[in-house]
């Protein structure tokens, strides 16, 4: 009988897509995440464009992301002292896309994946890789270990997988930039339907939108030295964070510094890094998709497409055992707001 198993390493936003279309083209995949349980709050929120909504549709939940998201219409630009400096797009005809949690966005995928009956198992971080000619046998921190006939590594911009089969290949690049942001309630900020506001003070950027019961979506940037990881930013104290993020804020405009007091619940911090140009996408029968081969600092809205569109593509590459090579930067786009793994 001929071998269709499929290991599918991580169970973000690329992992379930990947696997449901490969279900779709025949084969039996398993997604196999390093965290011990999902994380609700991962990530913040990202913005899907158009292109990313018609891949959602494919996969059976536009309608879900629809409905919880935040239309994308215009963007209003804004000096520090609150004057306007322009306006991009407008309200007429179809939304530009929609801004939606990631954790949410994680949650529909993987319940899309197990409603096509793929196995999601938990608490799986990968430790070692063993390939032959036939297939690779995936070794896990726990002592257990998974079969399949081919690999697919959807583990992020730190992506494990990377590392065990392309040793030499890039390392991210930190762009110098940690991003920050939250959700906040109780304060009257007026509901512009499908408006994202970004604000341009004198020490950084700040940007939000209001959902319609009266959610905020906030986030920003700051120059940051060294080469921060995620664990090392969010070692720091929240309250400390918080007093960082007030005082880069303090003076600016209506409503950013109560937007910031508001917030409720933690605020996330991640370091932002690139990784633009991997020449090769795989080797022998283990194959890298989504950030953890072509991952690009937020902007657009685009990121999460191509974590989605190589997967789209990639049930009819399926098999291949010659180490393939792409055209750096053929399928590096931008990303929205949000988290990779570090």
């Amino acid at each position: 009988m001929e071998n269709k198993n499929v290991l599918v390493i991580g169970c973000g936003i690329a992992g379930p897509a990947a696997a449901i279309f490969l279900r779709r083209a025949g084969y039996k995949p398993r997604i196999f995440e390093a965290m011990a349980e999902h994380d609700e709050y991962a990530g913040l929120f990202l913005n899907v464009a158009r292109n990313g909504m018609s891949i959602l549709r494919e996969l059976g939940v536009d309608e879900a992301v629809r409905k919880e998201g935040i239309e994308m219409r215009a963007m209003s630009f804004i000096s520090g002292r609150g004057k306007m400096l322009g306006t991009v797009g407008g309200p007429p005809g179809e939304p530009q896309g929609y801004t939606v949690k990631r954790g949410f966005l994680h949650q529909v995928l993987r319940e899309a994946a197990i409603r096509e009956g793929i196995p999601v198992e938990f608490g799986k971080k990968l430790a070692g890789l063993n390939m032959t000619e036939r297939g690779v046998t995936a070794v896990f921190e726990d002592g257990t270990s998974a079969e399949g006939v081919i690999l697919v590594g959807c583990d992020g911009i730190h992506s494990r997988t990377r590392s065990l089969i392309l040793p030499d290949a890039p390392e991210p690049d930190y762009t110098g930039l940690i991003s920050f942001g939250g959700f906040a309630r109780g304060i009257a900020v007026p509901h512009e339907p499908g408006t994202q506001h970004m604000v341009f003070w004198k020490k950084a950027f700040f940007g939000y939108l209001v959902k319609a019961d009266g959610e905020i979506f906030w986030f920003g940037n700051l120059d940051y030295p060294g080469r921060p990881t995620r664990r090392e930013l969010m070692a720091l104290p929240q309250a400390k964070w918080r007093q960082i993020i007030s005082d880069l804020y303090r003076g600016d405009i209506d409503p950013v510094p109560d937007i910031i007091r508001s917030t409720e619940g933690e605020i996330g911090v991640y370091p932002i890094y690139d990784l633009v140009s991997v020449p090769v996408w795989h080797n022998g029968r283990t194959v890298l998709i989504g950030d953890a081969v072509h991952a690009t600092s937020p902007n657009a809205g685009q990121g999460h497409r191509w974590r989605w569109k190589t997967p789209w593509c990639s049930p009819n590459a399926c098999g291949t055992s010659k180490t393939r090579k792409r055209r750096s930067g053929s399928l590096s786009c931008c990303g929205g707001n949000g988290s990779r793994k570090s």
